[in-house]
């Protein structure tokens, strides 16, 4: 039984260190979000951009931390 809670428990935090290592801060996500933002509604629309923009952040958010974006851009 002491096996399984420790099995457990290792599992939970393996979880929160691999969710929060490519998790960018909020002042990234709102700094690409409004470059986004202010590029994409001339082409398609203020509703299309807030959709792509807000999915397009959402997705590098998951994939790069806020060193990496920084070496990107």
């Amino acid at each position: 039984m002491n096996t399984i809670k420790r099995y457990k428990l290792l599992l939970v935090i393996t979880f929160l260190i691999t969710f929060k290592s490519h998790a960018l801060s909020p002042k990234i996500e709102k700094e690409l979000y409004i470059g986004c933002y202010s590029n994409s509604k001339a082409y398609i629309g203020a509703d299309g951009a807030k959709i792509y923009c807000s999915c397009t952040v959402k997705k590098l958010s998951n994939k790069f931390t806020d060193n990496q974006i920084n070496q990107i851009f």
